[in-house]
Order: C-alpha cells, then sequence, then structure tokens
C-alpha cells in the first residue's frame, strides 16, 4: 500500500512540476534546471523514454532562453548548477554530448575563485557546490583535480576559526552559528572528497573538527533549540529545527563513523541520543515551519518535512538495526504523502506567503517557494523517488555521498 501511494504521489508531483517548468521563468538548479535533473533521474531509474524525452524538452527551452537570463553567482541559483546537471544527464544517456557546457567552464572557474577571494564557501551558494562539477566529470585528469581541492582545502583551514564545539568561517552563513545544516553540508562533502582519495592533512583536520563541533552541539544544545520552538540566532534570521537538524547530525555521524571510524565504539550511543531526542518531535512541534494556510508545512528538503524522511531513510540503510527508527520513518513518510498532495491539489498559480511570524513585513510580502527543490515539491519527488527506486546520485547536489 505504501508503495502504491508514493506512485500516486509521484504522478501528481511529476505532472505538477512539468506543466510549470514549461514556463521555463527560473532555469537554476533550485528551479526549472532541477527538473530536468529530476526527470533525468527519473529515467535513469526506470528506463522510461517519457521521462527522457519531457527532460530533453525542457533542457532545449532552457538552452534557447539561457542567454537571456541575469544571473547571480550561485550553485543553485545561479548559472553554475548547470554543469553538474549536463555532465548528469550526459553519465546517463539522456545527453548524446556535453559540449553545450564547454565554453563556459572558464566562467565556472572564474566564479569558483570569486568565491574564494570573498569567503563565499558554502555548498548552496559557494566555491564547494560550484566544485562539484570538477569532481564528478570524467573531462579532468586526477592531478587538475587534486590542485583545484588542495586550494580549496587550504583556504577552508586557513580562514576557519575552531573552538571547542564549533568551527565557524567569515563567510554570511557560517558566522557566529556553532552548528547550522550549512555546516553538515560541507562536513558531507569534504567525506567526499577524501573518499575520492585526496590526500590533504588539513582535510583531516578539518573533518575532526567538525565531528567534534557536532558533538559538542549535542552535549551542550549549542544553537540548537529542542523545545520544539524555532530560536533566532545573532541579529538575523537563522532558525534551527531541531527535529531535522538531529537527524541530520545523526545521519552523518553514523555515515562517518562506519566508514571513516568503524572502531569507534561510541558510536551507536552518539547516534541513539540524537535519535532519541528527535523522536519526541511530531509534525506541529518540531520547529518546521507552518505556513499557515490550508495546513501547510515546510515540505522541503532543506529545513522540512522532505529532509526528515530523507535523513530517516538513510539512517536505516545504513543501520544494522533496520527497525531503529521504523516507527519514526513511517510517521514522517506519512505526513509527507498528506502534504504533497496538498500541495499539488494547489493551482500552480496561487502564491503562498511566507508566514508573518518568520519573513514578512509591512514594505514586503515573501512568497513561499513551493515548486522548489530546496523547499518545495521538486525535493518531494526527489526523496520519494528514491524511496520507490532505490536510487539517489541526484543526492550529490546535497553533498551527499550514500
Amino acid at each position: 500500500m505504501e508503495f502504491k501511494q508514493i506512485e500516486d504521489s509521484l504522478a501528481s508531483i511529476n505532472s505538477t512540476l512539468y506543466n510549470k517548468a514549461l514556463k521555463m521563468q527560473f532555469p537554476l538548479l533550485d528551479e526549472d534546471l532541477g527538473v530536468i535533473l529530476y526527470f533525468s533521474h527519473l529515467y535513469k531509474c526506470t528506463g522510461d523514454r517519457k521521462y527522457k524525452n519531457q527532460a530533453l524538452e525542457l533542457f532545449n527551452l532552457l538552452i534557447e532562453d539561457f542567454e537571456n537570463h541575469n544571473f547571480s553567482k550561485s550553485f543553485i541559483h545561479g548559472f553554475e548548477g548547470v554543469f553538474y546537471v549536463v555532465n548528469y544527464m550526459k553519465k546517463n544517456e539522456v545527453l548524446k554530448s556535453d559540449s553545450v557546457i564547454e565554453d563556459l567552464i572558464p566562467y565556472l572557474l572564474e566564479s569558483l575563485e570569486y568565491d574564494l577571494k570573498h569567503s563565499r564557501y558554502i555548498f548552496l551558494h559557494g566555491c564547494l557546490g560550484k566544485s562539484l562539477f570538477f569532481l564528478v566529470s570524467d573531462k579532468f585528469e586526477w592531478q587538475y583535480k587534486e590542485e583545484l581541492f588542495n586550494k580549496i582545502i587550504d583556504v577552508l583551514y586557513e580562514n576557519r576559526t575552531y573552538k571547542a564545539g564549533s568551527v565557524t568561517w567569515p563567510d554570511y552563513w557560517l558566522k557566529n552559528i556553532v552548528i547550522y545544516p550549512h555546516h553538515i553540508q560541507i562536513f558531507n562533502f569534504l567525506l567526499k572528497l577524501k573518499q575520492s582519495g585526496l590526500k590533504n592533512d588539513k582535510l583531516e583536520i578539518i573533518i575532526s573538527q567538525l565531528a567534534d563541533a557536532f558533538n559538542e552541539a549535542i552535549d551542550h544544545q549549542h544553537g540548537v533549540e529542542i523545545k520544539g520552538k524555532f530560536q533566532q540566532l545573532d541579529t538575523s534570521i537563522h532558525y534551527i529545527m531541531y527535529s531535522v537538524i538531529y537527524y541530520k547530525i545523526a545521519e552523518v555521524l553514523l555515515y562517518y563513523y562506519q566508514n571513516f571510524e568503524p572502531n569507534n565504539k561510541d558510536v551507536s550511543t552518539i547516534v541513539d541520543r540524537l535519535i532519541n531526542i528527535a523522536s519526541k518531535s511530531n509534525l506541529k512541534n518540531s520547529g518546521i515551519i507552518d505556513l499557515q494556510k490550508k495546513g501547510l508545512y515546510d515540505i522541503g528538503i532543506s529545513q522540512g518535512i522532505s529532509s526528515v524522511v530523507y535523513s530517516l531513510y538513510n539512517i536505516t540503510k545504513l543501520s544494522d538495526d533496520k527497525t531503529k527508527v521504523s516507527s519514526e520513518y513511517s510517521y514522517w513518510l506519512k505526513k509527507l504523502l498528506e502534504q504533497a498532495k496538498l500541495y499539488t491539489d494547489l493551482d500552480n498559480d496561487e502564491v503562498i506567503l511566507m508566514p508573518e511570524y518568520i519573513y514578512q513585513n509591512e514594505a514586503k510580502d515573501y512568497p513561499f517557494d513551493r515548486f522548489s527543490l530546496y523547499d518545495g515539491i521538486l525535493g518531494a519527488g526527489f526523496v520519494l523517488s528514491t524511496i520507490l527506486y532505490q536510487e539517489n546520485e541526484w543526492s550529490e547536489i546535497l553533498s551527499y555521498n550514500r
């Protein structure tokens, strides 16, 4: 029954995303470019040429109007995401050639250099996400990759601030925050570099310090609200959802210890402690954003319901005890399917605003991006299709390496 519900949900999500992307208003990884990746992923999962044709149709629309868009410098909200998507499409036989990006690579390198110079490190917008293309592409020899990533590691190492329980960088998103999802993405990506064979003592130090910081944050609840309410950090709007963050930390530490410190006897205690805290949450007290309209909550894979489900899915895959989070997984998957129906039942043109208690003021309304990869149903589609087809190469765009 569960798989039938997922299939039905995906059918609605696929139709909604396809019709929205036909307008090709936002050719970004977080938006319509992400939809192209999504249908390429479904083609890889199923071999159904319908998905390949949809991916190619949307890709051609993107190419026709690509140069007319004014892009920012960002992996998910800039032109830089197209490199990973084209590489994925060629690798998985959606495209025959990746020549369309050949002449653009110097611009990607220029953007990456800009990030290193201006302290833009985070995966979603900074140098790490943009460098993913160089890591996964077969266009570059290992020596080239090694030189590039050693340079990035040097910058991260020299510009970090490490104290017991805290690793920060002079990046807007990484300042004065002990633990935040961006730190977890950095940790994931550094593990991916280590797993790729990169030998760098500074890489090892940063990984170790981040792992220590996660454990310290758990011990002292630094930067994590465990009362089921939003917590505002410093003077900007940063909210930590404890069910999201605890499951994410449990997942990444479980992966880290299993693959890189298999003799660590404390891993079960650490992971169980995180799960025990997070398992006390439900949708209403988890800290996940209540949009206060039509029963909608943040469905996203960044800090919403899809994130919780995907973390629990990975914990189940990684854990020796497959029943460790079975009840939590069932609960959150049910909520994801319920929310996906609410989202896809909406008219495509209907605008859902962020609630006033989060992100509104008298001068401007802030819409909630209900279609997007990181906040909306695109991310939900990726998660549900991964559960159905057991295929998650796409999750590299979230810095996963499972």
